[in-house]
């Protein structure tokens, strides 16, 4: 049975079709809320960039720390969800895949560990970190979507088009399709917009 990915939001510039940002930000939450999706088993693919991966070029997340020291969440409900959402096997979790599976932590963008800061991540089990994933699965777990999440690592030494290639491979693989994109310069501007 094919499995529809009918949202997809793009932090690694690498998908030119998608729905591109350069960062969390306002504009990612409101996409993900004002598409709220139809049943328990709809599928947003978010893909950012992971830092301190092992080896690979691309691995899918299972599971996350949220080590920003925020949530965004906070402050009044929004009726998109409830007050406080089940984020218990949020993540889509491939039934079987030769892309590794790794938790990752999210970080306050901007901050740059110590090596004794990485060793103290690993060992609360989290090999590597994020700057936008954590947020952006919190906010659609929140809104009711299941969360694909693919983690990059920059200055792999795969090109854009390997990447695409292995993930596009990987999806087929999974009998999954995407359903729908966006214009990817919209979506640029408008994140450009927020200061």
């Amino acid at each position: 049975m094919t499995q529809a990915i009918t949202k997809f939001i793009d932090y690694t510039d690498i998908f030119d079709q998608f729905e591109s940002y350069s960062e969390f930000c306002d504009d990612v939450v409101k996409s993900l809320r004002q598409e709220k999706p139809e049943g328990e088993d709809a599928l947003v693919l978010v893909v950012d960039n992971g830092f301190n991966l092992d080896k690979s070029a691309v691995v899918v997340v299972s599971d996350h720390l949220n080590l920003t020291g925020a949530s965004p969440l906070a402050g009044p409900n929004d009726p998109a969800g409830p007050r406080f959402p089940v984020i218990n096997n949020i993540y889509f979790v491939p039934r079987s895949s030769g892309i590794d599976q790794t938790v990752v932590a999210g970080l306050k963008p901007g901050t740059q560990p110590t090596e004794s800061e990485i060793a103290q991540i690993a060992q609360l089990g989290a090999p590597c970190w994020s700057y936008n994933m954590v947020q952006t699965m919190l906010v659609a777990a929140h809104a009711g979507w299941k969360v694909l999440a693919i983690l990059v690592a920059p200055g792999s030494a795969s090109t854009k088009e390997q990447i695409r290639a292995l993930l596009f491979n990987f999806l087929k693989g999974e009998n999954l399709k995407i359903e729908s994109t966006v214009n990817r310069k919209h979506a640029k501007e408008r994140s450009a917009n927020v200061s």
